[in-house]
């Protein structure tokens, strides 16, 4: 019985030997590391549901390794892992889809055996960020900080309640005395600025601004190469406001939190922006009331209500250069999908045309005699060539060009994440799309890497949950392995 238990125990290990484990190797995008699949735990959920028996994770240097070298790092660290009768499966996040495309003939020549190639938001055809990063996000980083820094910059209105609109902007940073905090804000604005930066820098680092973007040469490369494995582009779109639902996921990475957390905080900013806009308007509006009153009573005490005008307008003053300012960052907050998406390539420029009835146009003289001072007034520029001004008014056309933000997840437009170009984005062989159509609310650039819920969303999933786009996967890669 003895011999038979022991013969019985090296069988098994030999038929284990000869048909080999189903294993994985992760590979992580673009400025990640070997941690990045491990915080999204996936691969603890893959090994737990016996999906996998043995994974490695691939490190590698965005910042200054070739894509050649990458891969060669891919393949011998593979090799090095593989086993007799071993099964792979190889998956890439991001740029490290396009490495996983990369390496398959590499693997298969090195007698590896390749049962499926999975990626995850990849830009297989091509990521329009990378140019658009290295020409232009200087100058739109650069801008929207300076919006932002508007604002505070000339302070909070006295009026505009701290701990009701300002809660959730210091929480944002992290701050815990929001009186303190209010004037910390530009220096706050201009570290995530200098953050930015750095990933600009990255980004021209690695060169990505001519083999990333569609038509370059990585791209073109792996477009023209065949492949005879079994692949699956898992593509997701993220809800609006894209960028700060995506921040939500870096900030909160493996806690309780969610994106309403986020939303909250997100609101709290532009009410705060809104409120000060607001304070200082109505205080514009009295002060221009004042200078009208003070105007028509000139002649009954034209010394003091001479000066009393002239204070009114000096407050006009102030108050509208904070009114801009405030207005300024709200806009800025408002439309940040807008301005990010422009920032990644992924927006569209809309131009419109319309007619805008001018009150005061300087071809006619105007009537009166009270001409010379309507510039002081209606805080208006002089007249060109020293004419006055036409209470009439005219038509002027305007054009206007109006940045609207395609779906993406962040980083990535779900119609550059399609296998190959022509094809459709949710085609159900080849490429999966998971948008925001649905009551969760989409998948951005991270989030789509998750095999589980983060959070609980009331009514719709619970923490710990099966994401859409795994439950689907882990079939797949069940098929795979077979």
């Amino acid at each position: 019985m003895k011999r038979f238990t022991l013969l019985l125990i090296f069988t098994l290990a030999f038929a284990h030997s000869v048909l080999g484990a189903n294993k994985a190797a992760f590979i992580h995008g673009f400025g990640g590391d070997e941690t990045s699949w491990g915080q999204s735990g996936t691969i603890t959920y893959l090994l737990n549901e016996d999906i996998i028996d043995g994974f490695i994770n691939i490190e590698y240097d965005s910042k200054n390794q070739s894509p050649d070298s990458i891969a060669a790092s891919v393949v011998s660290e593979v090799y090095t892992a593989n086993s007799p009768g071993d099964k792979w499966i190889i998956v890439g996040h991001s740029l490290g889809g396009l490495i996983a495309r990369g390496v398959e003939s590499g693997l298969k020549g090195s007698g590896i055996q390749v049962a499926g190639i999975l990626t995850l938001s990849t830009p297989h055809q091509g990521a329009p960020a990378a140019d658009y990063i290295f020409n232009d996000a200087r100058s739109v980083v650069s801008q929207f900080t300076a919006d932002a820094k508007a604002g505070p910059n000339y302070g909070p209105h006295s009026k505009v309640d701290f701990a009701l609109y300002l809660a959730d902007f210091a929480n944002l940073w992290g701050g815990d005395d929001l009186y303190g905090q209010v004037y910390k804000i530009p220096g706050y604005l201009d570290d995530a600025k200098d953050k930015a930066e750095y990933w600009i820098k990255l980004d021209s680092a690695a060169n990505a601004d001519t083999k990333l973007v569609p038509g370059g040469e990585l791209i073109e490369n792996l477009n023209s190469q065949l492949t005879n494995t079994a692949h699956r582009s898992i593509i997701g779109a993220e809800k609006s406001p894209t960028i700060m639902r995506w921040m939500s996921e870096l900030r909160y990475f493996g806690s309780d939190e969610s994106e309403s957390n986020m939303m909250e905080y997100y609101e709290g900013i532009k009410d705060w922006y809104s409120a000060n806009t607001h304070a200082y308007k109505n205080d514009m509006v009295l002060a221009q009331t004042k200078m009208s009153l003070y105007l028509s009573a000139i002649i009954f005490n034209p010394i003091q209500n001479y000066k009393l005008y002239k204070k009114a307008q000096a407050q006009y003053t102030y108050f509208k250069k904070r009114y801009n300012a405030w207005n300024r960052g709200y806009a800025t907050w408002a439309n940040i999908d807008n301005t990010w998406a422009q920032a990644i390539g992924a927006g569209n420029d809309y131009t419109y045309t319309y007619k805008v009835w001018h009150v005061y146009g300087c071809d006619l003289p105007i009537y009166g005699g009270i001409a010379p001072d309507m510039e002081t007034l209606f805080y208006l520029p002089p007249c060109p060539g020293g004419g006055y001004y036409n209470p009439d008014g005219y038509y002027k056309t305007v054009t206007v060009h109006v940045p609207v933000a395609r779906k993406n997840d962040g980083l990535v437009s779900p119609n550059l994440a399609v296998w190959k170009k022509g094809q459709n984005q949710n085609d159900r062989s080849t490429n999966f799309y998971y948008g925001d159509e649905g009551a969760d609310g989409g998948y951005n650039h991270s989030e789509i890497r998750r095999a589980q819920r983060a959070y609980t969303l009331p009514g719709v999933f619970s923490k710990g949950q099966e994401t859409p786009q795994w439950t689907e996967t882990s079939d797949w890669m069940r098929q795979r392995y077979e």
